[in-house]
This record gives C-alpha cells, structure tokens and sequence, in this order.
C-alpha cells in the first residue's frame, strides 16, 4: 500500500520576490527538476527529521533583507542554521537567533482594524517589531540567494524547530512539511512560512499560499483554547482593489464534477463513545469515487480534505492504479488525541501530471457515524470552501430493519431479510450532500397549496405534547409558505424532507433539511418555531442564492435567521415573541443579562468585560469574528447582531418610505437577480441603492465592517405653553459615544399620549451631542429613545444632562 500516514494532516502563478541587497529576478528562483512521485514519501520523512545544520553561520555585517508583499523581514545580527537540503538541493528551511525586525504594511482598512482589536491597540496601523528567533519553511529555492550554506555542512535533528511545528500540526491540523511536498510537485503551489518570536506578541506566524482564497495571513496561536487567531488576511497585490480589499478571486486547482458512493452502515463501531451511550455508532466503509476537471494542467499533487476521524485505506485512480498520499495520523504520536484522529488535509501524489482531461480517483475510507453525515468533510473536497458544485450517486447498504433518506431521489431500493440497499441520485447540481438513516423511524407529510411538500422523517421521544414528528412539518411547511409569498418565489423542488438527526443542531441541504433530535423532544413555543424556520429558510438562503467567501457568510446565516424572525413575527404576532428575540439577542451583544431567562436566550454569549467584547470581529469577517478570548464570536455576529443589522435596516426603510414594502422588495429582487449564484455582500448593497435610489455603504461600514456599537446618553425636559400658546415644547439631548467620529444613525423617538395615542420622530444623530427641540399638541406621558429596538445600541436616561432655560 502506497502511501504516508505518520503513522502523514488537516491561474497563473506569481513568483516570490526576495531582497539580498537589491532585488532577486524571478529566473534565478527557477526550481530545479521535478520531484518525483515516487520520491515524495522520502522526502516527507525527511522533513520530518527536522535536520539542521549543526554548525551555524553569522549573519552578514549588512545583514539580510527578505521582502514579500507588503512584509519585510531585516535579519541584523545573530546566526543562522540551514535545513538539510532535499534530494534535488532544495533548501526548505532555516533557523535564526539574533536581532531581527519585522515590518509589514496593511492596504486594508477592515484589516487594520481586526488587527487593532486582537492586540487591543486601537492606534496600531501598521506593525514594526523587533524579533529574537525566526523559522522559515519554503517550498521555494530562494534560501541560497540569502545565506550560502557551508561547504562541509552536518546536519542533525533540531528538536526547537520540531516541537514548534509540531505544535501547530496538533492544535490546529496545519502541516508545514505536507505544503511543501505539494510545493515541489506543483510549481504553481507556492508557500512560505515564517514564524518569529516577537518582542511584543510573542510567537506570530506569517505565510504565503496561493492555493488559499486570500493568500497572505499573520495568525497567532494563543495559548488558551489553542485557538488559531488570524490577524490579517490579504489577497496578494496581484489581486486586491484598488482600496486594499480582497477581490474574492478563487482559483481552485479542480473542478468537481461528480461523486458516487458506494456505502455500508452494517458494521458496529469498536470505539465506546461515552457521549452517545444510548446510540450505537455505526462503522461506516465507504468508497468515493470523485471526478474532476483539473483547473491547472501539470499540477502532481492535490490538496483535499477529509474528516480527521476517517481513516483512509487507499487512493487509487479510475483505472485502479494505487496512488501516494500523505495524512499524518496524528492521534498516534501525541497522546492528548484519539489515535484514531489524522490530520484533516491530505496531499494526493499522482505517478503523472495531470493534464485538462477528466480525471478519476476513488477513496476507501472508514468514519464512524450516528445515523447521519455532516456538513461536507465526510467525502474529500476541496479545501477551499463550500463553492464546487457537483452531481452525486449513493449506494447504501443498510440492516433491513432501518429506513434512510437522502439528498436527491430514491431510484431504487432492495430489501432481503437482514439487508436493504438503496440507491440515491443527486442529478442537480450541490455544494453538499447529507443523508440520515434510524430504527423506529415513519414519515407524516403535509402539503399545502404552492408549497413543496414536506415530509416530516424521525421519532418523538421524551416529553412530548402531541405528535413532534407532525408538528415539526407543518412548521416547516408554514415557514416556507410566508417565505415564497413575501419573496414572491416559489421553491423549484416538488419534496422537501425534514429529518431528525442524533446531534443538537441543524443544516440545511437542498430540499433536505437536518433537524436536532432536541426538536423531536418536546415544544418550547416560539423557540422551536424558530429553529425549524431558521434551517427553513436556508432552502432560500444559501441554496437559491450561495454567498462567495467566507466574508459573505452573513448573507445565509443572518438572512435565514432574519427570515425565520419575521416569520414568528407574522405567525405569533400575539405572542410578542418577535420583540423578545430583538431584546435577547441585543442584550446579549451589549453585554447584558436582562434577558439571560428568556427561551431564546443563550446566557454563554454574554460577555461581560468590555476587552472581550472589543476582541470579537465584524459580522462581515465570517469565522474570523471570533477570537481566543470569544470562541464564540463568530455565533454571536452571525447569528445575532446579523439579523438586528438587517432589522436596522428594515427600520430606517420603513422610516423612509413609510411601509416595509421597499424591504421586502429588496429581498425577493436579491433573490431573483442572484439565483443560483454565489453573491458578495457589495452585491446585497447594490440591490438595495437601486431600490432607494441613496447610498448606503455607510450603514454597511458601520454595521457589517466595523464593529463599534453606540451609547446614546439622553434626556429630556417639558416645557408648559406659554398663554398665548397650546403647544408643549420637548427639549431633548444626547451625547453619542463609543463609536468614531463620523458614525451616523437615525434614531426613532416615540412620545406617547394620556389616551394612549402616539407620535413619532427620527433623531439624526451624527455628532457627539446633538439638541432637539418639538413642537407637541399635549402634554406626553411617556417619551422614549430608541423604542422596539430600532437601533443596537445602549441607551442610557441620564438625569445629568444639563438643559439651559
């Protein structure tokens, strides 16, 4: 069997351009010849040895100079240790110890930002830092141009650089030595790593790699939770905007075209998982054969992920031909891990360079399972992202007493007397396939007129009032209907299944929807209508229109989460539910346990101390709102101040235009415009300035870009109608703080009558104290700022404020 299990982990090319006194040309950085197929294991294991020269060499009295992009590197004085060269003489690495600086400048303003929050220093625009120690990790050969290594060099195992890298391959699944076996197969792979020992932040880690969305990242490794923060993130200068921003340019080596499964869930696992006692896990054998259009002819080696608890027995071509990968099995060296955990990337050695024909390679892999596949790392893909559609076939082999449904359309099904084996076909085009199967289960299906049926798959278990697996698809079914009206869209499928799954969360395929099985439990009115309307809602939100990258996440999560509110707004009006979610999930971005009780509460997102509020990013940055202080961070934008960005939004059209026509109207011609797309939030801008026919990139820099929240300090006086008058006078100020200079909102003001009536007024609030002065017909009983939660903010009556007579 041909392959590496360290037992080995989780477009026109540009060239790295370096400075020794002057700049190298990009022909001197030629590699040499190609590394061989049958040559990569070696040399993965070599790599592994982490061989260093045992004599070091002095740093030039000039020192050496290293420039990538916007980075500069100045190693002043101290030593340097070469890494052994390869079997081609490629120097993949160095070690130094001296005094060193690091410099880097940073064209984008929402990086500079995110930069200033994970070092709580708002003043930083760019850095300047002193260094002590650098590792440096290349697939390149440049390393000759800066040092020239000794004529007599001996080289031994540096157990420093070891334990560094090592460090980084266990918390996070990042394998340096895998990225340049990749490197030296494919010439358009490019990476460099360099890790430095900082003078004010301690370890920071900068690499290039082309083969990655936006190639450019500074990233900290912080000790708490090992949680991986990304400090900058920048397309290379070839791509970025004119103003520093990424251009969303993605350059997938392949193109998956189509997957076909053959898979067998009659085998127990041997593992006992003490979270599951009451489930069996199942060990499922599945083959997965993938086809694909190579992207870039030549490449020999192929980047793809699997599930890190999946264990691969083989690779092998279409024509049967066994091929090299490398997957570091690293739950086997370090004893923190299951042994059964790998790293979750994997590189895949063909004997030949690809060409621009289709290509064929089938796994053969074993993950345990409870009855169901998640998300899209069960089957290798890209590592890339969620963007590659595909067609898909699966052959499950199932005990003949359980039933399974699947993405797509049952063709065929056979049942003997221990075994059923049922055959899906996915004939459309899908970012991701799941399937669920269970003992016990039945379907109950409800239709309504001009909505696809759902059909409700699962059981009740536990405390329930009234038949769950019903109710879980007449909501579902109720929730699309509001959606298709006020999108004015119909869903194109005929079926939509809504199944339980043995976890507590929920995802959501095209026309399949996963449901916890906390769900199939029991009602919480309101909160359960949410959840299922939520995953509802993603059948418009992430599948009639997709989001582009990582940044645009927020256009599924935060739109299927707004949707699913105005849905409990419309269906629950009485209740008031929809008024306790806005105080729920404002509160708890403020910092608040006003409303920790509440059903939709969830009291772990409230951050109490200001630093750790400061720490998490802007809805707009995806994954990287979170940060080793608030894991969470992510949640908390996404799923909360997402959608009351998009109430704010609703608010100041309605406002504006007096109904939430013009609201609703953006929504569905989003829709429309954009269907079967991947859409940026500057596309969502666009479609909102057509319609209101204003600019609008204020509001989104503010709330989407940026993460500063107002306090609006106010109060107010009534002053009497003089006698020769009727009118009351409402004197009203505020003092806006904690948000820059130029941060601008309009404010709703509600004064309420004795009988009950009321009158409201917008605040233009752009300044740091601004002064209002109303005319009233009646004396008020109530004033209020900021009413119905129209703006995230913290209001505060402040009986300080001080007015002149």
């Amino acid at each position: 069997m041909k392959q590496r299990m360290v037992m080995g982990y989780f477009c026109p090319c540009c060239f790295l351009f370096f400075i020794l006194s002057g700049w190298v040309s990009g022909s001197d950085l030629e590699r040499s010849e190609r590394l061989r197929a049958e040559d990569a294991i070696k040399e993965y294991d070599h790599l592994l040895q982490y061989k260093f020269s045992k004599e070091p060499l002095s740093v030039p009295p000039a020192g050496i100079t290293l420039t990538r992009d916007s980075a500069t590197w100045i190693l002043e004085s101290g030593e340097i240790r070469l890494m052994e060269p390869t079997s081609q003489g490629v120097i993949t690495g160095l070690l130094f110890k001296g005094r060193g600086r690091f410099r880097m400048a940073i064209p984008d303003p929402i990086e500079i930002k995110q930069l200033q929050r994970y070092t709580d220093d708002p003043a930083l625009t760019e850095l300047d830092e002193q260094f002590s120690e650098l590792i440096l990790r290349t697939s390149g050969d440049f390393v000759p141009t800066l040092v020239s290594p000794g004529p007599k060099d001996t080289y031994t195992t540096n157990k420093y650089a070891r334990k560094h890298h090592e460090h980084w391959l266990k918390d996070v699944f990042y394998d340096v030595n895998a990225r340049i076996i990749s490197g030296l197969l494919n010439h358009d792979h490019e990476f460099l790593c360099v890790d430095m020992n900082t003078e004010s932040y301690d370890w920071l880690r900068y690499d290039f790699e082309n083969q990655r969305l936006e190639e450019i990242q500074l990233k900290k490794l912080q000790s708490r939770f090992n949680y991986k923060e990304i400090w900058v993130s920048l397309d290379r200068v070839e791509d970025r905007q004119a103003d520093g921003r990424p251009s969303a340019v993605c350059r997938d080596p392949i193109d998956i075209t189509h997957v076909e499964f053959l898979i067998d869930l009659t085998h127990r696992s041997k593992e006992r998982y003490r979270e599951r006692l009451r489930k069996i896990a199942v060990n499922g054998k599945f083959k997965a054969k993938i086809t694909f259009n190579p992207l870039i002819p030549g490449q020999q080696a192929l980047n793809l992920e699997l599930h890190p608890r999946a264990k691969i027995n083989s690779v092998v071509t279409g024509e049967g031909v066994e091929l090299v990968f490398i997957r570091d099995q690293i739950g086997k060296r370090f004893q923190s891990l299951k042994k059964e955990t790998y790293d979750s990337s994997m590189v895949v050695i063909f004997n030949e360079p690809l060409t621009s024909e289709p290509t064929q390679i089938e796994f053969d892999y074993e993950l345990d399972i409870f009855g169901y596949v998640s998300g899209r790392l069960w089957y290798p893909g890209l590592l890339t992202g969620l963007n590659d559609v595909h067609t898909a076939k699966l052959t499950v082999t199932l005990p003949a007493k359980q039933d399974i449904r699947s993405v797509g359309i049952c063709e065929q099904e056979q049942i003997t007397k221990k075994l059923k084996k049922s055959i899906w076909n996915i004939d459309f085009p899908t970012k991701m396939i799941g399937f669920t199967c269970g003992k016990g289960f039945r379907e109950e299906k409800v239709k309504l007129e001009g909505v696809p049926e759902v059909i409700s798959f699962g059981e009740a278990r536990g405390f329930t009032l009234g038949d769950t697996v019903k109710k879980v698809a007449e909501d579902v079914a109720r929730s699309i209907e509001f959606y298709q009206q006020f999108f004015n869209m119909n869903l194109p499928m005929k079926t939509i299944y809504a199944t339980k799954i043995f976890g507590w969360h929920g995802q959501s395929f095209h026309g399949f929807i996963y449901l916890s099985e906390l769900t199939f439990k029991r009602e919480h009115p309101g909160a359960t209508e949410l959840f299922r309307a939520h995953e509802a809602a993603h059948q418009f939100w992430g599948h009639v229109v997709g989001w582009k990258t990582y940044r645009d996440m927020w256009l599924s999560e935060s739109f299927a989460e707004y949707s699913a509110m105005m849905f409990i707004e419309h269906s629950m009006a009485a209740d008031n539910f929809f008024e306790e979610i806005l105080a729920v999930y404002s509160n708890e971005i403020l910092g608040s346990i006003k409303s920790a009780m509440s059903k939709f509460a969830r009291p772990w997102n409230i951050q109490m101390h200001p630093r750790e509020r400061r720490s998490i990013g802007p809805v707009g940055l995806g994954y990287r709102a979170s940060s080793a202080l608030v894991p969470q961070g992510t949640f908390i934008q996404t799923y909360h101040k997402g959608p009351l960005v998009l109430h704010m939004l609703r608010v100041l059209l309605r406002n504006k235009f007096g109904t939430d026509e013009t609201f609703r109207n953006i929504l569905a011609d989003f829709l429309r415009t954009y269907k079967d797309k991947d859409v940026t939030t500057a596309e969502f801008i666009t479609i909102v300035e057509k319609h209101t026919a204003m600019e609008w990139q204020w509001f989104f820099d503010q709330w989407v870009f940026d993460t500063a929240i107002p306090t609006y300090h106010w109060n107010y006086i009534i002053r009497e109608p003089s006698p020769d008058q009727s009118d009351y006078e409402l004197q009203i100020k505020v003092i806006q703080s904690e948000v820059p200079p130029d941060f601008k909102m309009e404010v709703p003001l509600r004064v309420t009558y004795k009988q009950g009536q009321e009158e409201k007024f917008i605040l233009r609030i752009n300044a740091t104290a601004e002064d209002w002065n109303l005319t009233l017909p009646q004396k008020p009983k109530k004033v209020t700022l900021n009413p119905d939660y129209a703006v995230l903010a913290k209001v505060i009556k402040d009986s300080a404020i001080n007015f002149t007579p």
